[in-house]
């Protein structure tokens, strides 16, 4: 049997695994879907997907596709079936952006712009775009920290509906076909400045007690969301991409 492997992501202040998967597992053992943060039962893990060990986001070795997202987000992406979920907030500032790297000031971002909160829907297969929703637009209900986005909860789904929350602006539920369904306006919410270090590759260690690095995987941009991991296809998020990697 193979063996185990688990996929890191590397941080300044250490490694934080992201998602294990058993190579050997029985298929019957693969969850079917990645409907939330860290998939099925919030646990991180899928097993039985035969993902490769090696793949370079710049060169395009192993990446199936690769589509370019407009705006800025840390949410994660997710799965249901066919379809790749995402959310982003798209700054009528052209040079809008976030400062990675690790530092202490709690300094608050300068884009104050009018922005679109935005759900979309991909091809799991091809990476094309299903449709894209604009759940809300206007300005900031509340500043964000220079290294946060303001589209950082990743969404969620049950197969009939993706709900995405968008802090102060509220909370949508939306059919998988795109249409609207409900929202509701939670008010202004006081959050407090995100702070969390940055990341700019993927590694891929072996699984049990001795440490074996089996791949280290540049993506070519900075990764903030934790990966999705379903039908033998690992689902990354990064600052301007959505990346699709499989053998």
């Amino acid at each position: 049997m193979p063996a185990p492997r688990l996929t890191l992501r590397s941080t300044l202040t250490g490694a934080a695994a992201l998602a294990a998967w058993l190579t050997g597992a029985p298929a019957a053992q693969v969850p079917p879907n990645w409907p939330s943060f860290r998939g099925p039962a919030a646990s991180g893990v899928a097993s039985g997907q035969d993902l490769p060990d090696a793949w370079n986001g710049e060169s395009g070795d192993h990446v199936a596709w690769r589509t370019p997202i407009s705006g800025l987000a840390h949410s994660s992406p997710i799965v249901w079936g066919d379809r790749v979920f995402v959310t982003t907030a798209v700054s009528s500032r052209g040079d809008a952006t976030f400062k990675p790297g690790l530092y202490g000031e709690g300094t608050a971002s300068e884009d104050r712009s009018p922005q679109q909160w935005k759900l979309l829907a991909l091809d799991a297969r091809t990476g094309q775009v299903r449709w894209e929703r604009t759940a809300y637009e206007g300005v900031p209900r509340e500043k964000r920290h220079i290294k946060n986005t303001y589209a950082s909860s990743t969404p969620a789904t049950d197969g009939r509906y993706v709900i995405a929350f968008f802090g102060s602006q509220g909370l949508y539920a939306y059919t998988v076909d795109g249409e609207l369904a409900w929202k509701k306006d939670l008010g202004r919410l006081d959050l407090g400045a995100y702070d969390a270090p940055d990341y700019g590759d993927i590694f891929v260690v072996r699984a049990g007690r001795d440490f074996a690095l089996l791949g280290k995987n540049p993506m070519g941009e900075t990764l903030m969301a934790t990966p999705a991991i379903t039908g033998g296809t690992l689902f990354v998020r990064g600052e301007r991409h959505v990346f699709a990697i499989r053998r």
